[in-house]
């Protein structure tokens, strides 16, 4: 039997050479050709001989199992005589045609079993079916139609095909259908378009019913071809079905296609083992370096998603990245990320040296476009932060094959601006790098179109590095084209106008400032707010009596706001803190502490929280002190509460230092809460709480004006006690702290309040003069 004919012969490997395979073929071949061409006399024998033999043929050829060597012999003996008997010659050609049809059948290997098909076509063809009985012609016709579709003319036509499909498909009575079904089923395939289930049928009927004497490696290959049919038809399960029934044993060139096969269905599975398995024993056999590349792609992959070893996949995945197929990028792409993962930061640079090979995959079809992309972007990321800059910048370089819209461009611009960020950290020049970051940023807005709001964002990005790298004009000319960009959402234009204002401010030009500051308010939603709350820092740091009341009237718009977007909730709890400090320096301490109660009821876990329990706390002390104006109804419940917030700042500061989550401004939120702990206690007249308090935080801040502060704190303490030697010794210690302060350059840092040199000689004389 035949194999697959739509494979040329020229193509597969040189199959071993048997002594008794030769002769049947060339004999047969010389003796029809050389006789027609008259090169080989006819000679007068005996006709009974040559009837026999012709006897002995179809014999053989009707056999339900023949023997393929007597077979070979039979047909030996009648080519090397045809043509002396014409008289004979329509009977013989039939009975060539047959033997050598069958003995095609009964052939393993393919490019030799093709080549007695094709002395079974010419054989045909040269018969002539008019002078033949009508069983004959019978049999003539279906295995004609055999030889035609195992070796199918250049000059059928469709028509023809379907004829030789309709022949096959019914066998004569008696006849052994043999190689029929399959055949039937190859022309189906070659059908337009293919008749799949036709396909199916056949090749299911050739399985089932085949003889004894089908060769084994024949009938595997028809299997693999059977599974084929199964997957075109969207029946995996069937495909399977074929492909488990192919065993080791099966020929070197089915084995590895049946187990690439199956392994591949086993993937589609989600059965990351048994493809794994598959592909390594398809590795196994002797494979086409194509198709060998190919499964050590595939098998990493299962590799990767059984979480194996790493080195493995790499290792298949290097073998991959060689080949010329499309197999070798889309190794790249997976190499990327296995690189990207490594956790030493060294070999994590390499990723870089696959990305040109793995711009190449999305023309592949193996590695979708997204995920090559997504590489890309993993590799700029991953290797920015590992501050492996060159590199990172080579991978947005690379991106730009596939990456879309200027998208490497703007990669390219990040990983410059971390860059000079990064070398300012370290005390370097990083402006050269900002600068061309913007230059990145810019020419991606170059490229789109000018009513875009996304060009706008790239503009305002632009403008910014051109700030950090010291060229505020070029900046200034960048947000003025994207603030003309016309119908921008309020979302772009809000920042856009808010950093125009302040690139004006800083060009000392107030006026045009303040325009682009109300622009910036009128677009509303959290850019609003963010810029109103500038603005009024700004106002109020001026301390200009004239600007400060618009700084609070715009601080009491953010924190009266009823509808607070997420975005614009940091800015109300500011406003509300920030309000409180102010009126705090007004000595208004009710109006602080109700700001302050609405702000930690409407944000108790808020960034600001510590801040505003501080705050309260020195409220709360401010009016339970004998000198207030206002006093609390309940001095001692408020002292309490006051003493109780301060300890709950010192208490969150302290567990977020444990947990390495410091906030920026716990160091001084921790030294204010410590200094008003002291004075609640000096105000609840807890003296020994005092002096037991003091003690630790005297030492922890010895030399500074915290020092003299809770000296202070002490001396009530022992005033509070009626305790002389102590009140005297601590004053002692005052006029040693006060007169060290005064002189360091900077030891009294403020101009006014406790931090004041004027404050301790104002508040405490005793100070500067001796001690009696």
């Amino acid at each position: 039997m035949a194999t697959d004919t739509a494979a040329a012969p020229v193509t597969r490997p040189a199959p071993p050479r048997r002594l008794w395979q030769v002769p049947t073929f060339l004999v047969g071949a010389a003796a029809f050709v050389a006789a027609y061409q008259g090169l080989i006399p006819i000679q007068n024998t005996v006709a009974a001989t040559f009837e026999a033999d012709l006897a002995a043929l179809v014999g053989s050829t009707e056999r339900v199992n023949p023997d393929a060597r007597e077979l070979k012999a039979a047909l030996d003996r009648v080519a090397a005589e045809v043509m002396h008997y014409p008289e004979l010659a329509a009977r013989a050609h039939a009975a060539l045609g047959g033997g050598y049809a069958r003995l095609a059948e009964l052939t393993a290997d393919g490019g030799e079993a093709r080549g007695y098909w094709v002395l079974a076509r010419q054989h045909f063809t040269a018969g002539d079916e008019s002078k033949l009985s009508d069983l004959e012609r019978v049999k003539f016709v279906f295995r004609r139609a055999k030889s035609q579709a195992a070796d199918p003319p250049a000059s059928l036509t469709p028509a023809d095909f379907e004829l030789i499909r309709a022949i096959l498909s019914r066998p004569p009575f008696g006849e052994d259908a043999g190689d029929a079904p399959r055949l039937g089923a190859e022309l189906s395939l070659r059908a337009t378009p293919p008749d799949l289930k036709a396909a199916k049928d056949g090749l299911t009927s050739y399985l089932t019913n085949a003889g004894l004497g089908t060769p084994s490696a024949t009938l595997t290959r028809a299997k693999l071809r059977l599974s084929e049919v199964h997957l075109a038809l969207g029946d995996p399960d069937g495909a399977k079905q074929w492909l488990t029934a192919i065993g080791a044993d099966a020929p070197p060139d089915v084995l590895p296609s049946a187990k690439a096969q199956l392994a591949r269905i086993r993937m589609s599975e989600q059965d990351w083992a048994g493809a794994a398995r598959e592909w390594e024993a398809a590795r196994a056999a002797e494979l086409p370096q194509g198709l060998r590349s190919m499964s050590a792609y595939y098998l990493a992959e299962c590799r990767v998603r059984l979480k194996a070893d790493d080195a493995d996949a790499v290792k298949l995945l290097d073998e991959a990245a060689k080949s010329s197929g499309p197999e070798g990028p889309a190794a790249a792409v997976k190499l990327v990320g296995l690189t990207l993962r490594n956790p030493d930061a060294t070999r994590r640079k390499a990723a870089a040296n696959y990305l040109p090979t793995a711009a190449k995959a999305a023309k592949g079809g193996l590695v979708p476009a997204v995920e090559v992309q997504a590489a890309f972007e993993q590799a700029v990321q991953v290797l920015t932060a590992d501050g492996a800059f060159p590199e990172a910048v080579a991978a947005a370089e690379a991106y730009a094959p596939v990456a879309v819209g200027g998208k490497e461009r703007e990669k390219k611009a990040e990983v410059l601006t971390a860059w000079g960020a990064a070398l300012e950290k370290a005390g370097a020049d990083g402006k050269a790098r900002y600068a061309s970051a913007a230059a990145e940023y810019a020419a991606v807005a170059a490229a789109l179109p000018p009513d875009l709001p996304y060009r706008a964002e790239q503009l305002r990005l632009a403008a910014s590095l051109q700030r950090k790298a010291g060229n505020p004009t070029g900046g200034l000319d960048l947000l003025k084209q994207a603030a003309a960009t016309p119908k921008l959402p309020d979302e772009v234009a809000g920042p856009i106008w808010a950093e125009y204002a302040d690139g004006l401010l800083a060009a000392n030009r107030p006026a045009d400032a303040l325009v682009a500051f109300k622009r910036a308010l009128d677009t509303g939603g959290p850019t609003s707010t963010a810029v109103r709350h500038k603005l009024a820092r700004n106002l109020i740091d001026s301390r200009d009596p004239k600007k400060l009341p618009l700084g609070i009237e715009l601080l009491e718009q953010i924190a009266q706001a009823e509808r607070v977007s997420p975005a614009e909730q940091e800015y109300q709890e500011k406003a509300f803190v920030e309000l409180a400090n102010e009126a705090i320096q007004a000595r208004d301490f009710q109006k602080a502490e109700a700001r302050l109660r609405t702000q930690l009821r409407l944000y108790a876990n808020g960034p600001e929280a510590g801040q505003g329990k501080l705050l309260l706390g020195t409220a709360l002390l401010q009016r339970i002190d004998p000198r207030a104006k206002v006093p609390a109804p309940d001095a001692d419940k408020a002292g309490e509460e006051a003493l109780k917030l301060l300890k709950e700042v010192l208490t969150e500061v302290d567990a977020r230092k444990v947990a390495n989550r410091p906030a920026t401004g716990d160091p001084w939120l921790r030294t204010q809460a410590q200094l008003r702990v002291l004075l609640a206690q000096v105000l609840l007249r807890k003296p020994y709480d005092v002096l037991t308090t003091a003690d630790p935080i005297r030492r922890e801040y010895a030399g500074k004006v915290e020092e003299l502060i809770v000296l202070s704190m002490m001396y009530h303490g022992y005033l509070q006690l009626n305790n002389d030697e102590g009140r005297l010794t601590v004053e002692a210690h005052m006029r040693d702290a006060f007169a060290a302060l005064k002189e360091k350059t900077n030891g009294f840092p403020a101009r006014s309040g406790e931090y004041s040199r004027d404050y301790w000689e104002r508040e405490w004389p005793s100070l500067i003069r001796p001690m009696r």
